[in-house]
């Protein structure tokens, strides 16, 4: 039989992290969980590349291009705009926020656009999906789900602009924006895929650097 002061005693603490989880919000959860999973893709694609590249093609030769050299410049540029636009938010700089939105929405189309200049480059290199390189076929494949999920990013970044844009032109609007949870939690789903999107090509950048 338990003893009846025991339940008084308050339930173990949980722990720090699991706390942390408790009170994140269902959006971000389900955000977390889609890069988890999107990481676990992407490390697939870049092992069997490794193997195939190393192991089957040794001898195949190709240029990585430059405009992949400066995309990578391009994007890592971005997140340090992202950052400073995570900054007016916090401090409710509403038309310094659209600013910096804008220049990573402009970075972030640029980087699309240098990617797919780097893919007609590789075409001039005869490195294509008709030919007998599977290498090839799995550096477009990574390539281009890492662009669809930059594609995701700047429609989420596109909206969130357009909110800024009307927020930045309306004292009621900017109180209810700088107020609203909901709207901290979309900044910092932002900020949260962007840096993702950015770490995953800097990895595939030196990874293709160092084995083609």
């Amino acid at each position: 039989m338990k003893d009846p002061a025991s339940r008084d005693l308050p339930p173990p603490p949980s722990p720090d992290w699991l706390a942390r989880l408790e009170k994140l919000h269902p959006h971000k959860m389900m955000l977390n969980l889609a890069m988890i999973g999107s990481a676990l893709i992407f490390g697939y694609l870049m092992v069997a590349y490794a193997y195939t590249r190393i192991e089957v093609e040794a001898d195949w030769q190709m240029t990585l291009p430059k405009p992949f050299v400066v995309s990578t410049l391009v994007i890592v540029f971005s997140s340090f705009w992202l950052f400073q636009a995570k900054k007016s938010f916090a401090g409710e700089q509403f038309g310094l926020l659209k600013k910096h939105l804008g220049y990573v929405l402009s970075l972030g189309t640029l980087f699309m656009a240098l990617q797919l200049w780097g893919w007609w480059n590789l075409i001039g290199q005869d490195v294509t999906f008709r030919g007998n390189q599977t290498s090839a076929a799995y550096l477009y494949l990574m390539s281009g789900l890492h662009l669809l999920h930059l594609l995701v990013g700047l429609l989420f970044l596109l909206s969130i602009w357009r909110n800024v844009g009307r927020a930045s032109k309306d004292p009621v609007k900017s109180l209810i924006t700088a107020t609203t949870p909901y709207q901290q939690v979309r900044i910092s789903m932002l900020v949260s895929f962007w840096h993702y999107l950015d770490v995953v090509w800097v990895v595939m950048f030196f990874f293709f650097l160092f084995t083609l």
